[in-house]
């Protein structure tokens, strides 16, 4: 009969103890890259206030719009197109044609997020305005999970678009506030769009393999009867 060595056998259990301990699953995200509503002003780009397109700056009033799915804040912030005067970063190969803007310290826009108890993490695309002057791309982002800040941004301007994922949060299953926010006080604005979410959940089968491993160390750990 082949005998093993304990350290082989020991090395065997760990890779028990650790294979499939954990999947990922997606964290439904609505409306992830602001494509609806099309923006209805001739401009391309709307503040999130209900002034029209008519007023002294483009205005459309985005919350509340069917498939729209996220909430803007009362800062200064809206979604833009491509080539705008806002002069955001291309993002014409990245799959999305709408992204949210956030110019201010008061800027934000959020989004309520269901999904299991898990591991998070938020990922999105994040970029910089094109401009420096009385206006530019100076912002900080921070990016809210419940309440809790997984992850700050600072831009300078010129920054293109970039794919970012925040730290991990354990997170019960429920229901959690998502929430992109600006800190920059002044005309600084950062876009983001493309956002995802998943959670980390244990495997159903690494629990046994976990008790398995563990009763197959103690094993190995127990003295041999001398003859």
């Amino acid at each position: 009969m082949i005998r093993f060595s304990r350290s082989l056998q020991l090395v065997v259990l760990i890779l028990i103890c650790g294979a499939a301990w954990a999947s990922s699953i997606n964290v439904t995200v609505g409306n992830p890259d602001f494509a609806t509503p099309t923006v209805a002003c001739g401009l391309d780009y709307a503040y999130q206030q209900s002034g029209g397109c008519s007023a002294s700056y483009p205005q459309q009033d985005f919350n509340g719009t069917s498939g729209f799915d996220w909430t803007f804040g009362a800062g200064d912030n809206g979604l833009t197109g491509p080539s705008t005067n806002f002069n955001p970063p291309d993002f014409g190969s990245l799959g999305f044609a709408q992204a949210a803007f956030l110019q201010d310290d008061a800027a934000s826009v959020s989004q309520l997020l269901t999904g299991p108890a898990g591991i998070w993490t938020v990922s999105f695309y994040l970029g910089s305005r094109y401009a420096s002057g009385g206006y530019d791309g100076n912002q900080t982002v921070e990016v809210l999970l419940d309440g809790q800040n997984v992850g700050t941004y600072a831009l300078s301007s010129y920054t293109p678009f970039a794919l970012e994922t925040t730290s991990p949060l354990t997170l019960g299953a429920g229901s959690y506030n998502l929430e992109f926010e600006g800190t920059a006080s002044g005309d600084h604005t950062a876009f983001v769009s493309g956002v995802s979410a998943s959670a980390q959940v244990p495997e159903p089968v690494s629990f046994a393999l976990l008790g398995a491993g563990l009763i197959g160390l103690g094993l190995l750990r127990r003295p041999r009867r001398r003859a």
